[in-house]
């Protein structure tokens, strides 16, 4: 919770939100010199700390703080907030960054002074931070609609950076907050123990209390917590009615493995088994009764096209930056496109029917007709090829989990095959799925305000983006294939609906053939979704359309899966460990897909 906003830009706007996210108090104030602040404070324990914290040094300011979060430093006795206000107030702003990364917990913050402004989040990105900066300042904010209002570019912080922006020179500088040894490893379970027990102590304190689940996760914090803490307060959320305590193996149904048996049932119902000697199973079976996919409403969703996301100018430089990157593997590239138009070319050789009546002369036959000029069986026809009418429909997963190196080599390898296939006369699609916002945006809102009917289903606007249609041309398209790396444009991944969307669109085409080819690293997640539904509501969904797909519709569907075993739900699918492999995967799986070869499942490319 709690949420702020700094910008000497100018003072922003859509603060309502911001100001819900902390009810205990909200100041807004302009300080001379510095900017514009506002922060929503909402105080789990101790004593309120008045944001923004103003430090002065000889009655000048010396630095204003925002802060959001938990720290977990030993040297912190008692309020965070006026702690880190304290040690910033004793440093010098050259000795900023390595007094950051000395600190530890969830947070975000800003620390503003008159020559400098420091900003950024965890190493991990717990608190989300999004800001906007050009030559008149910089605008920084833990919600995106607070930026949006007044800077239609705006960037998310990555995590485990720290970001310096000089109010002097206009520049933004970023360095990185920790390094790590990925290669390292804990070979002592008696050190894992260690560290454990160290995370849940440090972030439990007497004043706290758990909220239980059935999960492991629950019942390990629970008696770590309580081997220091011998009056632990759990609670647990129960039936009024049955007012029975649950355990884990008390009778809970097995969704995933309740399979019907009766084909003609609608595939997308859960079928929950009725016993007699179950009352819990009953009134399970009462409360969620036939639990169909459904969206909580449609209204905000949108399907948009790239270029209606930005404008020419942020398209153009995005294309730049993918441009760079493909100068990096220009050689594996041009490989890779050779390879590809050489067996799909292959496909349609030309071969011709000898030995005719009529038709074009052929040239080889010339001595016969010198020797018999009667002969008139020296013409030649071209066969009609057999290569069928064919569109590509590539799928994108845009979900944040593909940011970085996934989505850059995602966004190359679709952009290879678009130009490639043109060649080659086979219409490209290439599209991308995320979500409007995280963890839910207009439509959770909505529900909310409908007093949070049970089971809602899908809660979260989704966005459908087409990046190249499949009668757009290359050329025209290939500025929004930068598109995918724009910050702050990967957000949640609802999968089915996807699925089902891109079908859609295939299936209205005239195309004889229709392959469409799907990347992705993952299970699909919408964290509003999946809290207020079962948590396997959005995986069961994805399951149903693809078999769907692959059982009654003439599209070929091909998965491809980054880093993620993807073969749980579609038939046809290739894992791949290294993004690297992406391309040549991609070449090899189309190829056999024009030769209507089976592609081999649970195949892997190390």
């Amino acid at each position: 919770m709690c949420g702020y906003y700094f910008s000497n830009i100018s003072q922003l706007d859509h603060t309502d939100n911001l100001k819900r996210r902390g009810p205990d108090s909200w100041n807004e104030t302009e300080i001379q010199d510095l900017g514009h602040f506002g922060c929503a404070r909402l105080t789990t324990m101790g004593e309120v700390t008045e944001q923004p914290v103003v430090t002065k040094w000889q009655n000048n300011t010396k630095g204003v703080l925002l802060y959001n979060g938990s720290c977990y430093n030993k040297e912190i006795t008692g309020n965070d907030t006026q702690w880190i206000s304290d040690q910033l107030s004793d440093q010098n702003y050259s000795d900023f960054v390595p007094w950051i990364r000395d600190l530890e917990g969830e947070y975000s913050l800003v620390w503003a002074t008159p020559n400098q402004i420091f900003f950024g989040t965890d190493i991990f990105g717990m608190r989300p931070l999004y800001y906007y900066y050009d030559e008149r300042g910089v605008s920084i904010a833990s919600l995106a609609d607070c930026i949006k209002s007044k800077h239609k570019v705006f960037y998310r912080c990555q995590p485990n950076l720290i970001y310096i922006y000089d109010n002097n020179s206009k520049q933004l500088k970023t360095f990185i907050n920790k390094e790590f040894d990925l290669k390292q490893t804990v070979n002592n379970y008696d050190r894992v123990w260690e560290l454990w027990e160290k995370a849940v102590k440090d972030r439990y304190t007497d004043q706290a209390s758990i909220l239980m689940s059935s999960g492991y996760d629950s019942g390990m914090i629970a008696c770590t917590a309580n081997k220091s803490h011998n009056d632990l307060d759990c609670y647990y959320v129960y039936n009024e009615q049955e007012q029975q305590e649950i355990s884990i193996d008390s009778g809970v149904p097995d969704l995933e493995n309740n399979k019907a048996s009766d084909s003609d049932k609608n595939e997308e119902e859960i079928e929950i088994e009725d016993s007699s000697k179950s009352d819990f199973r009953k009134n399970i079976k009462k409360s969620l009764g036939d639990l169909k996919y459904k969206a909580y409403t449609e209204e905000f969703d949108e399907i948009i096209k790239a270029e209606e996301l930005e404008n020419e100018k942020e398209l153009n430089r995005l294309r730049k930056n993918l441009d760079q990157q493909l100068l990096q593997l220009k050689n594996f590239i041009s490989k890779l496109a050779n390879k590809l138009q050489r067996k799909l070319l292959a496909k349609q050789n030309r071969s011709w029917n000898f030995d005719l009546e009529e038709g074009l002369l052929d040239t080889s036959k010339l001595p016969r007709i010198i020797m018999d000029p009667f002969n008139s069986l020296s013409f030649k026809k071209e066969k009609d090829i057999e290569f069928k009418d064919t569109l590509v429909t590539i799928l994108i997963d845009n979900s944040g989990s593909m940011r970085g190196k996934p989505i850059s080599v995602a966004a190359i390898c679709a952009d290879i095959l678009a130009r490639t296939l043109e060649r080659c006369s086979v219409k490209v699609e290439i599209l991308g799925f995320t979500t409007k916002h995280w963890k839910g945006g207009s439509s959770r809102e909505k529900w909310m305000k409908n007093d949070k009917p049970n089971l809602p289903g899908r809660l979260n606007d989704l966005r459908h983006i087409i990046y190249k249609s499949a009668d757009m041309p290359w050329r025209q398209g290939k500025n929004n294939m930068g598109l995918m790396l724009k910050e702050g444009l990967l957000k949640e991944n609802i999968d089915g609906e996807a699925l089902k969307w891109a079908h859609g669109k295939m299936t209205k085409r005239k195309e004889e053939r229709k392959i469409l080819m799907v990347i992705s690293d993952g299970a699909p997640v919408d964290d509003s979704t999946l809290s207020s539904n079962s948590t396997d509501y959005l995986e069961k969904n994805l399951k149903n359309v693809v078999r769907w797909i692959e059982n009654k519709s003439n599209v070929e569907l091909l998965a491809i899966g980054i880093g993620h075993d993807v073969t749980r739900y579609y038939k046809k699918a290739i894992k791949i460990a290294d993004v690297q492999d992406l391309g040549d995967v991609m070449v090899n799986q189309l190829t056999d897909l024009f030769s209507d070869k089976k592609i081999s499942k649970n195949t892997t490319v190390h």
